[in-house]
């Protein structure tokens, strides 16, 4: 409805202006008003709300927000940055307990597009997590999803989280392999300046394993 596509906007407007509960709220809210017939294009959207919005609490807790300062005070620095990694934690599981939904109604709204986006996100936030291998899963599906559409610079994106994931489960030779994926993605497209850009990014991965070898 007209209602709910305009508190969807404001929520939107309001993850820009790094008020994350706020946009939960009004997404919920959208989430809530009847829909004749049910939208779940919709309901994907509002839930990936919320999602991003989950995902900005969990990156503003390095900046102190969402953070009793008095509380830290009391810790040793070691104890801190342990606290300070369960909070985003707690952020990111909360953002990751909406994906299931969001995919759900994705599928139903059959929004191949949408549901390799998330699953995106998904590979994000399971990278933040340290699930090495589940963020590789959900980046390699991603990326299947994103071919099946010929759309390179998605799975650019997709091959690019999945090469991030290698690289903190310190996998450099798969994350080199990756890396070369993307050089012929866009090479079979006869796109110069993908190929230039996927050749770059196996010149950093090189020069990573470089430096931890």
């Amino acid at each position: 409805s007209g209602e709910s596509l305009a508190l969807l906007a404001i929520a939107r407007l309001q993850l820009t202006r790094c008020r994350p509960d706020m946009a939960i709220r009004l997404a919920t809210e959208a989430l809530g008003k009847p829909q004749q017939p049910a939208n779940k294009r919709l309901e994907a959207c509002a839930l990936c709300v919320i999602i991003d919005a989950h995902m900005l609490k969990a990156s503003m807790v390095d900046s102190g927000k969402f953070v009793r300062q008095s509380h830290l005070l009391k810790l040793t620095p070691s104890e801190r940055e342990e606290e300070l990694r369960k909070m985003r934690s707690r952020h990111l599981e909360d953002a990751l307990k909406e994906t299931q939904a969001a995919s759900e109604s994705f599928r139903q709204a059959r929004e191949k597009r949408g549901r390799a986006d998330l699953l995106c996100t998904v590979a994000d936030i399971q990278l933040g997590l340290g699930n090495f291998d589940d963020s590789k899963e959900a980046a390699m599906s991603a990326r299947d999803i994103f071919h099946d559409l010929a759309d390179r610079d998605g799975e650019r994106i997709a091959l690019l989280l999945e090469m991030n994931a290698h690289i903190a489960d310190k996998d450099g030779m798969e994350a080199l392999d990756v890396a070369k994926e993307i050089v012929k993605v866009f090479r079979k497209a006869k796109d110069r300046s993908g190929e230039l850009d996927g050749m770059l990014t196996v010149m950093k991965v090189h020069q990573m394993m470089g430096q931890t070898g």
